[in-house]
């Protein structure tokens, strides 16, 4: 059996890196808006569960901006009707934008930019095991690596948001991960959102819902560590 984990919620618990990275970039594109960091923050946290991909923070800031001018409008909606019509191009320019400055920050002050990050019971669970896993994020690369060094998360592959850019769902990521990982009889995939728990279409993959992750409800089976620990023992 290999575990597949998304990383961002389920291994780690980063939010305040991902706001302090948003708010900066949502300040320096919308000099006219004053909103607070605080209040920024309550609305980003409340919401981030919404986001996919590191581009679609471009839609949520979107949506902070226009509940700033606009308290009477639905975000939820609102995030869904941006996400429609919104032009790739913008996106992808976000996202560059996003990891621009998440690179100038590590780089700058690691000490600091790690100090984000909180290990989940999860992540706790499999240091202390020395448990394998695949990583399977939307998350870049590089900051993967710096913090699974850190924390010394054993791995036998990561796939990153270059990887979701090519093959467009996790779904079909996992697809490859199993044809490559041919010989073993049985995969669990966990996450925290349903969006992408949904592209999972194989017989040999059992997906389950991180109910400690952003999303706090699922149509999935919540995952449990007493079933790792039984089926660890069964292998």
């Amino acid at each position: 059996m290999i575990i597949i984990s998304d990383f961002d919620g389920v291994l780690f618990k980063s939010l305040d890196e991902l706001v302090q990275l948003n708010y900066t970039i949502f300040k320096n594109t919308y000099k006219d808006h004053k909103i607070s960091f605080k209040n920024y923050q309550k609305i980003f946290k409340i919401y981030k569960y919404l986001v996919g991909p590191a581009s679609e923070y471009l839609i949520l800031n979107l949506v902070i901006r226009e509940y700033d001018n606009n308290k009477n409008i639905n975000i939820i909606d609102e995030f869904k009707k941006i996400k429609k019509n919104i032009r790739a191009i913008k996106k992808n320019n976000y996202e560059k934008n996003f990891f621009k400055e998440r690179f100038i920050r590590i780089k700058k002050d690691f000490k600091t930019w790690i100090s984000n990050f909180k290990t989940t019971r999860f992540s706790r669970y499999l240091i202390k095991n020395n448990i394998k896993i695949i990583i399977l994020s939307t998350k870049d690369l590089y900051s993967i690596k710096k913090v699974v060094k850190f924390f010394k998360i054993n791995t036998f592959e990561i796939f990153s948001s270059k990887d979701f850019k090519k093959f467009k769902t996790k779904g079909k990521i996992i697809n490859k991960i199993v044809k490559t990982y041919n010989k073993e009889k049985e995969f669990i995939f966990i996450d925290d959102s349903d969006h992408h728990l949904k592209t999972i279409n194989n017989k040999k993959v059992r997906v389950y819902f991180a109910d400690w992750g952003y999303q706090k409800s699922s149509d999935f089976k919540t995952f449990s560590l007493k079933n790792l620990d039984e089926n660890i023992q069964a292998n």
